[in-house]
């Protein structure tokens, strides 16, 4: 069996049971993670994820510990989480995901995961820190696309009209999707594909990510609080930065036929 696996420990400035939560709860894991969830919970219990059509699944809980540890099973995967209080009311979180195999196939996976969970990580830690007690809405948009997925990155990045050479995590941004003017700090940048960004009373997140031969993008816009009423406003935001890279994959085509 593969010992091919991804470990990651980070401190959160924020208590166990908003932790917890954040992980055992449909409402918690929309707060950082998934668009649509829902939970049984218990040992034997299942939690079910989904980011829209062709992109859900159901894994089943063999591991709970109230409030302590974590953990499910779906085919050969496992991710399982350990949190631990610390000094201060802080929480130290640890995540294991395993069940990799060794073999070529499964490296577009192993990669994107990994790009992923350093992204979501920083996004839960974020919305623990700062949004713990807001309700949140969150909006959505996967796209498959035809388009290589370096080519992707960059035409999903053109319409931000943020230089991407730039961005430092912990600093500040601006930046502009689809008509609504973005500013705050950088969350995660860990390599190109995945971004996460704060903005007024929101997280927005970007995956670029390899999906055989062609690539998928993911926005995921986290409103927390009062921004919650701009939820139409973001759909339609999105809609428009869509429609914004368009002309740029035209352009990369007719380049590539010359």
């Amino acid at each position: 069996m593969s010992k091919r696996q991804h470990e990651f420990t980070i401190e959160i400035d924020a208590p166990t049971e908003v932790i917890w939560k954040a992980l055992t709860e449909a409402e918690g894991l929309q707060k950082w993670f998934v668009p649509s969830a829902a939970v049984t919970p218990g040992l034997g219990g299942s939690l079910t994820l989904s980011w829209g059509e062709g992109c859900e699944g159901t894994a089943a809980i063999h591991l709970w510990e109230e409030g302590k540890r974590f953990g499910t099973t779906e085919g050969a995967k496992q991710v399982e989480y350990e949190i631990e209080a610390i000094d201060g009311g802080k929480t130290r979180l640890r995540l294991v995901h395993s069940g990799f195999g060794a073999d070529a196939k499964f490296d577009q996976e192993y990669e994107s995961t990994h790009g992923g969970w350093l992204t979501f990580l920083a996004m839960l830690k974020h919305s623990a820190e700062h949004h713990a007690d807001a309700p949140a809405t969150h909006v959505h948009e996967l796209r498959m696309l035809t388009v290589p997925v370096g080519e992707q990155w960059e035409s999903s990045i053109g319409p931000l009209g943020i230089d991407i050479d730039s961005l430092v995590e912990g600093e500040p941004y601006q930046a502009n999707l689809g008509g609504i003017a973005l500013a705050g700090s950088v969350i995660r940048y860990p390599k190109p594909g995945y971004l996460a960004l704060s903005a007024p009373g929101s997280i927005v997140a970007l995956f670029v990510e390899k999906s055989g031969e062609s690539s998928m993008q993911t926005i995921q816009w986290i409103l927390f609080g009062d921004a919650r009423g701009r939820a139409e406003e973001v759909r339609q935001a999105l809609a428009r930065f869509n429609g914004a890279q368009e002309p740029t994959r035209a352009a990369q085509a007719a380049q590539a036929q010359t």
